[in-house]
């Protein structure tokens, strides 16, 4: 398993430096976030959020992990984008469409979701909130939290 995703698998590559992009959004209002999720930007933001997470794997923490994780993003309209993480042998990739059953899903409206890889919110609170909901393997969501380096990250 490839700790790179092709830029067809996630959307196309557009080089946002992550942590200007975890900036932006953890000052933008829920409102202003949620017509930008409903226009023609809603691809590229999420296309460019999975692209950038095989290179943001925390390698030594995602040894032994092996599994997929589905993220289901929801929309205006009843539209659901779905992504997959897959993690085998300390690396992941990222397909815009399933390629293995999940071990988790994790269910989301758009909004919460940018808000939470901006670190503007966290897991918990959404799911007291119900805005994220998970099915499944729940320690392993828990877990894939921390496999990654988050933006803003100083380490």
């Amino acid at each position: 398993m490839s700790s790179t995703t092709q830029p067809t698998s996630a959307g196309p590559r557009y080089g946002v430096d992550a942590d200007k992009f975890a900036e932006k959004f953890r000052t933008t209002s829920e409102e202003d976030l949620a017509v930008a999720m409903r226009g023609p930007y809603r691809d590229a933001i999420l296309g460019e959020i999975f692209r950038q997470m095989p290179s943001r794997l925390r390698k030594d923490r995602a040894q032994g992990v092996k599994g997929a994780l589905h993220w289901r993003i929801s929309g205006p309209g009843g539209r659901e984008d779905l992504y997959e993480v897959a993690f085998e042998d300390g690396a992941c990739r990222v397909n815009r469409e399933p390629t293995m059953e999940p071990r988790a899903t994790m269910m989301i409206d758009a909004v919460a979701f940018l808000k939470l890889i901006a670190q503007a919110t966290g897991p918990a609170k959404l799911v007291l909130t119900r805005r994220l909901r998970v099915r499944g393997d729940l320690p392993f969501a828990m877990r894939s939290e921390h496999l990654f380096r988050k933006p803003l990250d100083k380490d």
